[in-house]
């Protein structure tokens, strides 16, 4: 015990130099449970910040937290482990802008950081910069042609934009590449739907109810059934909702 805090204290005064200000205390306490060796540090300096940044940031203190994580930074300008919990911390405290920023330095780190990347590109997503995160995901898929997760959130990003071709090609590239994926069959029959190609879009959503029924699902698949020429399908796909749920007043006002 003793021997821990001494190094405490050496690092202390080895850091009370480092990235301008009064300094942190000596006799920070750390948070319980906190390992910090976890996410290395090389430089003592750095480290020693980083720590006291996860600390204020576990005990909700996120200003303090931003403040030694940037100190950290300033020791160690290429700490990535640091730029990355400051940009999570950054999103937490709404400022995604500056989030982004570090990322994008995390980026010019290391190019190929593929979850960074989406990280950034869903970031730009939430800040209703479409055409950023388009650029981003592109960038990521052209390195990893066969990343699905990524694939399917651009092809929702496009046919959120209503950009419906680009979203149904990639789409179904997606479902060549993972037959099994429930929400790129559901996200598919949707774009079918809009485009105004019905039977294609009851493939689809009978596809995605074989991988997985929900009463929900089932219920928004009955409606676009029955709406579009389908109706004893749909009569069917409702007596089987009530089967399930026997109370289901939707279907009973339907």
């Amino acid at each position: 015990m003793k021997k821990s805090i001494l190094i405490i204290a050496l690092l202390a005064i080895s850091c009370s130099g480092c990235g301008g200000g009064s300094g942190i205390p000596a006799n920070v306490k750390l948070a319980e449970g906190l390992d910090p060796s976890v996410e290395t540090v090389e430089n003592e300096c750095a480290f020693f910040y980083f720590t006291w940044g996860r600390t204020a940031e576990l005990d909700g203190k996120f200003e303090e937290a931003r403040e030694a994580y940037e100190k950290a930074l300033v020791c160690d300008l290429h700490a990535v482990h640091v730029m990355r919990r400051l940009a999570l911390l950054l999103v937490n405290m709404e400022k995604k802008k500056e989030a982004a920023s570090w990322i994008k330095r995390i980026l010019e780190e290391d190019p190929d950081d593929s979850s960074s990347s989406a990280f950034l590109a869903n970031l730009y997503v939430s800040m209703e910069q479409a055409d950023k995160a388009e650029q981003v995901y592109l960038n990521i898929l052209e390195k990893n042609p066969q990343d699905t997760d990524n694939m399917l959130l651009l092809g929702a990003l496009y046919a959120r934009q209503k950009k419906y071709a680009e979203a149904e090609k990639l789409l179904e590239q997606l479902i060549k590449l993972n037959p099994d994926s429930f929400i790129g069959h559901q996200y598919l029959a949707k774009v079918y739907m809009v485009t105004g190609k019905a039977e294609k879009a009851r493939k689809a959503f009978n596809k995605a109810l074989e991988l997985n029924w929900t009463t929900f699902l089932a219920f928004e698949v009955a409606t676009f059934l029955g709406g579009n020429g389908y109706e004893s399908e749909a009569l069917n796909l409702y007596r089987e909702i009530l089967e399930e749920d026997e109370s289901n007043e939707r279907i009973r006002t339907t």
